[in-house]
């Protein structure tokens, strides 16, 4: 959660431009190009739908956080050039696909991998711990200058995609109740 919340927030600060010519009024933003990579989330959802049970769980979400990180990395080293807003549009809207993929595969994945006793606490206390990352994301991009806020965001995509990669594949297995 802290790297989607982040994508959004970095999103937002890269189409974000200080408007000096009204003191009523801190920021002016270019919403075309937050739209466009609002309407990515479409995307990533139909992305994770048709792609997750073909791929598997865990690849998928290895492959999302990979390509998802990769483009808002981009983006914010991009963003500092300022000259390519067509570029900077599509490393957003893609950033924001492969995001919200990751997020949807992950509810998906975080159900099957528990046992039917602990499925609902579990996915609750998996949740609850998430939305610890999504509260610290915008005290970090907030605070982050651009490089620091590029690699502070691969290193939690580095340690999120070490810790994916030892989950166990659910795809094709039945969600039964534990062996006694």
């Amino acid at each position: 959660m802290f790297l989607y919340y982040g994508t959004i927030l970095a999103i937002t600060l890269v189409f974000a431009n200080d408007n000096a010519n009204d003191k009523n009024t801190l920021f002016e933003f270019d919403y075309q190009a937050i739209f466009v990579s609002c309407s990515a989330e479409f995307f990533g959802t139909a992305f994770c739908i048709l792609l997750v049970d073909r791929v598997g769980r865990i690849p998928m979400q290895v492959i999302s956080l990979l390509l998802g990180v990769i483009s808002v990395m981009a983006m914010i080293f991009f963003a500092a050039d300022g000259n390519n807003r067509s570029l900077l549009v599509g490393l957003a809207f893609f950033a924001r696909w492969f995001m919200m993929s990751l997020t949807c595969t992950l509810w998906i994945s975080t159900a099957e991998i528990l046992t039917t006793e602990i499925r609902t606490t579990g996915h609750s206390a998996a949740n609850a711990v998430a939305r610890i990352g999504g509260f610290l994301a915008p005290f970090c991009v907030a605070q982050a200058s651009t490089p620091t806020l590029a690699m502070t965001m691969a290193g939690v995509a580095i340690f999120a995609g070490v810790a994916l990669s030892g989950l166990p594949e659910t795809t094709g297995k039945s969600m039964g109740v534990r062996e006694k």
